[in-house]
């Protein structure tokens, strides 16, 4: 074969590679978001919930929120109140307290009730099916039933998107976290996920308040949670990584004050954390 045709095959070889990489970038772009361009994806989740078996009234809360830079992450008229039984007429704001921005609830009165989950079984143990019932209408005969006490609840949530990845190694140094933080201690929880070799856990106290009045036998239990997350994706491959961060109360009788929760903060779950 003489130079002349071996530089033909040589240029026709490129054309051919040139055309073939050119499709393949076309159909990554018209996948939607898994292009090279804005493959990226991260945000914050922010959910809490008020249980509570009986009705409460003239109730505030002062619960932590995302905080960067002494700046709350979240604005309070982005957040959703839903209850599935309850009923209450919640008022939602941000406010500075003493121990820093802090997200209000505050209502003069929120229904509660104690609900049973009943599930009926067959003979043989087959799972028939279940319902929700308040405690004053139990089936008298609880032959092959089963009941699980449910309290009524009150469920608060807003999503924030973010332009900078969020750190999900350590937040509490290079993002936004429930805070204050205090009294952390590394290791002393199980990870979120065991099997994950960069997960870790490190448990935390942060502060509250908690004004209500309710009968002494009646017990509440309050849980905020906050999850940062990245979201990626290249044609066909896709991954994330997360944080985790959970505080939560339990709480007897009426209340009236500032309150510590627990707190377990779960790191560097998921790809690429390190």
């Amino acid at each position: 074969m003489n130079l002349r045709a071996v530089g033909i095959a040589a240029a026709t070889v490129v054309v051919a590679l040139a055309v073939v990489a050119g499709g393949f970038l076309f159909l990554l772009g018209a996948l939607g978001g898994f292009g090279i361009a804005g493959s990226y994806n991260s945000y914050y989740q922010y959910d809490g919930t008020l249980a509570t078996n009986e009705t409460l009234t003239n109730v505030t809360l002062y619960l932590p929120v995302p905080v960067a830079n002494g700046t709350a992450l979240i604005d309070a008229a982005n957040v959703t109140v839903e209850t599935e039984d309850g009923a209450a007429d919640w008022r939602v704001e941000l406010v500075e307290t003493p121990e820093g921005p802090m997200l209000a609830l505050t209502a003069d009165r929120v229904e509660g009730e104690l609900y049973y989950l009943v599930h009926e079984f067959a003979d043989n143990g087959t799972h028939l099916g279940w319902e929700k019932v308040p405690e004053d209408e139990l089936p008298a005969d609880m032959s092959n039933k089963r009941a699980y006490a449910e309290p009524t609840y009150y469920r608060f949530s807003v999503y924030v998107p973010v332009e900078d990845r969020v750190d999900v190694v350590d937040p509490v140094a290079g993002a936004a976290v429930l805070r204050p933080v205090e009294n952390l201690t590394a290791d002393a929880c199980e990870p979120y996920w065991p099997d994950d070799e960069n997960a870790a856990c490190t448990t935390f106290e942060t502060p509250g308040y908690v004004a209500y009045e309710t009968t002494d036998a009646n017990v509440a239990h309050l849980t905020v949670e906050l999850r940062g997350l990245n979201e990626w994706g290249f044609g066909l491959s896709n991954g994330f990584n997360e944080f985790v961060q959970e505080a939560t109360l339990r709480m007897a009788g009426s209340q009236s004050g500032w309150v510590a929760m627990d707190g377990e903060l779960y790191t560097g779950m998921g790809d690429e954390t390190r």
